[in-house]
């Protein structure tokens, strides 16, 4: 392929420089193939060409089709000037349009390049690879913004661009959106949420998914119309959103359309009620019109004084985008009246933002950001929801948002602690499918129309390890959040069961290791309570234990019960000690990581040895920890499970380091229990022939240890 892409640049450059200086469509396959040699390059981590280079060079071909678009303007208005025939006029007409369309090409390559100069940085930032100033940062930013506003320009007065213009503007938001990020991270700024370009962000999404519209272009082309709920939801989501960002987020309602049989379905209905709504009109045109939270406000006529309510089938109204602006807009009321007013507005804004986002998967179902931002508003919605519930202040608006929540989540109950957390978990799922190959459910498109030629920009693979791996944060941190174990355990397994070679894969690995040492920890403190309540600890001392055996009903069961944690403690810490070699090459604590697996094992071991010594032995060779400092050495050792100290400070009575010695003594005490955990030993099965005389059985093997059941 190199020596392919070498030999292709080469006769291009020679047919730019020694014959045909003036032939745009070479300069243009230049550019685009020294992108394409970019591309392959990056994503393989070698720096074939420099970025200084790059730039450069598509600036120069840039330049050389501006110069040449000028030389044919002017030879078209000469020839326009002289008595030439219409044949020939048509022909330059053509000729024009086509250098038209080749200069706006030339600003979105130049423009998609710079964009994706920034895309690159921005994802770096992550890992601290490249400390790229925001000064110059800003100023590519402007650069790409210049080509992209240049080739908007030259289209905007052609009805049959749409699909340029789309593409066009859908670029001049996302590049506006890598201005915001630097704004909001600027110390001095008199725009703390940078609300000047998110406006600017949102103009430029919504023209472009009015460009797609009447360009009636393909219909699974849902990106900009994406970008604009996903800023509504960043604007919503944040931790104190203004009035003004507010604002902005109910400007850009969204408004299902009704489908062409639904509106003759309205029509009939009129007709038969004689232009007179029915009863079930009424109801709902009372439903849809509540006073506002302000006492002092006057009736629901004033529509500065209305409030929104729930409907039931969530149908967008252009009433409730009414009542919601009426919401933020109230000035007559005093600040406690505001400040619910503003709170009922963005509960009622996230439903539609929900209601936004659920309508992309039926456009097109593959397309995976959705549903990340999806789950993240749910879970902001669900939690919202449970401080509305839970609040002292009782109004009917307040009662009337809980009750849309409730209508729109359904009957369904969530398992786990967290029911915001088990939700977000459910909206994404089809992203993480064990009948999928991948770990994470995404993956390249083999094919790229020209309509979504900035796909090209997500088709790398830095950008696809990005969304790999934000993705599985957000989802595992849902899963440690509801304390799903026995489903991190599961996700875990994929990630070791995959053969792709790359560091992604050992991150996601030891994302997952990490949430599932916290959920283990939370669940041993509750089993440490437990056992504290039944209070059967015993002083351990090296008289003999059957004296002071616990004499309560269940003790087997509880027993059981500790082995089981220990068993599931030491199936953890041993695939950290696995997943070291791994992990220290991609992962900063990968020893803090494993030091966190150690304590739960010493932990409940230690917990099962002093409540229940018949049942729970140190080996032999351990029996030495007995001295005097025992006690007080598990009781340090637990109460630094408790409050995650790493590692306890607990010592022999000759005032040595014992930590060491007490986790070796767990360890050999889990490897006799389950050798065939360890790999160092497997449970042989018995096995018998059939002689031919059939009147014998053969022997078993009878000295074999059987399977443990509580493993």
């Amino acid at each position: 392929m190199e020596q392919h892409v070498k030999e292709r640049v080469e006769y291009l450059i020679k047919d730019v420089l020694y014959y045909h200086p003036d032939r745009v469509d070479s300069w243009i396959r230049l550019g685009k193939t020294m992108k394409e040699l970019y591309h392959a390059a990056t994503d393989a981590f070698a720096a074939v060409l420099g970025r200084k280079l790059r730039v450069e060079t598509i600036l120069v071909y840039t330049r050389k089709g501006e110069a040449s678009a000028q030389k044919c303007e002017l030879k078209l208005q000469l020839k326009r000037g002289s008595d030439g025939n219409d044949d020939e006029d048509g022909n330059f007409d053509e000729e024009l349009d086509n250098l038209r369309n080749t200069v706006i090409e030339c600003n979105e390559e130049c423009g998609l390049l710079l964009f994706n100069v920034l895309q690159e940085f921005s994802l770096m930032k992550e890992v601290d690879l490249v400390h790229f100033p925001n000064l110059a940062f800003s100023r590519m930013i402007e650069q790409a913004l210049a080509y992209f506003r240049k080739g908007m320009e030259i289209c905007e007065g052609d009805d049959d661009a749409n699909e340029v213009r789309f593409r066009l503007l859908y670029m001049i938001g996302k590049t506006l959106k890598k201005k915001r990020w630097c704004e909001l991270r600027q110390k001095e700024m008199t725009d703390p949420e940078a609300l000047d370009t998110a406006k600017e962000m949102a103009e430029s999404f919504s023209k472009a998914e009015a460009a797609r519209e009447e360009g009636d272009m393909e219909h699974a082309l849902v990106h900009a119309f994406y970008a604009l709920q996903g800023l509504r939801a960043d604007l919503i989501l944040s931790e104190s959103p203004s009035v003004s960002a507010l604002q902005l987020v109910c400007d850009h309602y969204f408004e299902e359309e009704k489908d062409e049989e639904e509106d003759e379905e309205d029509e009939e209905e009129e007709d038969s009620n004689n232009g007179g709504p029915t009863t079930t009109n009424k109801a709902d045109k009372t439903s849809t019109n509540l006073k506002s939270s302000s006492k002092g406000v006057a009736t629901s006529e004033d529509a500065s004084s209305s409030n929104c309510v729930p409907d039931d089938t969530n149908a967008a109204s252009p009433t409730k985008k009414d009542e919601i602006l009426a919401l933020l807009l109230d000035n007559q009321s005093d600040n406690f009246t505001r400040e619910v007013n503003v709170t009922l507005a963005r509960g009622w804004l996230a439903l539609n933002i929900i209601d936004a986002l659920e309508s992309i998967p039926n456009e097109d179902r593959y397309f995976h950001p959705s549903r990340y931002v999806l789950a993240r508003v749910v879970y902001w919605l669900s939690n919202f929801h449970n401080v509305l519930t839970h609040c002292g202040y009782k109004d009917s608006n307040i009662s009337a948002l809980v009750e849309a929540v409730e209508v729109r989540r359904g009957q369904v109950k969530m398992d786990g602690p967290s029911d915001a957390a088990a939700r977000a978990v459910k909206e994404m799922a089809p992203l993480f499918d064990k009948r999928r190959p991948q770990v994470v459910a995404i993956w390249f498109s083999e094919y790229i129309p020209t309509a979504k030629k900035f796909e090209e920009l997500n088709q790398r693979q830095m950008k696809y390890d990005y969304y790999r791996l934000k993705y599985w944060r957000f989802y595992i941190g849902m899963l440690q959040e509801n304390m799903a174990y026995a489903r991190l355990k599961e996700v875990g397994t994929w990630v070791l069961a995959c053969k792709e070679e790359h560091d992604v894969i050992s991150i996601m690995l030891g994302i997952v290791l990490q949430a599932r040492g916290k959920v283990l920890r939370a669940r041993l403190q509750g089993v440490m309570d437990t056992m504290r309540s039944t209070n059967v600890e015993v002083t351990a001392t090296s008289e003999s234990t059957d004296s002071m055996r616990p004499q309560l009903l269940g003790v087997d069961q509880l027993v059981d019960a500790v082995l089981k944690q220990l068993a599931k403690a030491y199936t953890y810490y041993l695939e950290v000690v696995d997943a070291q070699p791994r992990l220290t090459q991609v992962m900063e604590g990968s020893g803090l990581l494993l030091e966190n697996a150690e304590l739960p094992m010493v932990a409940v071991f230690f917990m099962g040895v002093t409540a229940y010594p018949s049942q729970m032995l140190l080996l032999e060779k351990d029996m030495v920890l007995m001295d005097r400092d025992f006690l007080n050495n598990v009781t340090v050792i637990k109460n630094a499970l408790r409050r995650n100290e790493l590692p306890p400070r607990i010592y022999d009575a000759e005032d040595r380091e014992a930590w060491r010695k007490y986790l070796d003594a767990a360890r050999s005490f889990c490897e006799e229990k389950w050798p065939e955990r360890s790999g160092k030993g497997k449970v042989a099965k018995s096995r018998s022939r059939m002689k031919p005389s059939g009147g014998s059985t053969s022997e078993t093997n009878t000295s074999q240890p059987a399977p443990d059941a509580s493993s």
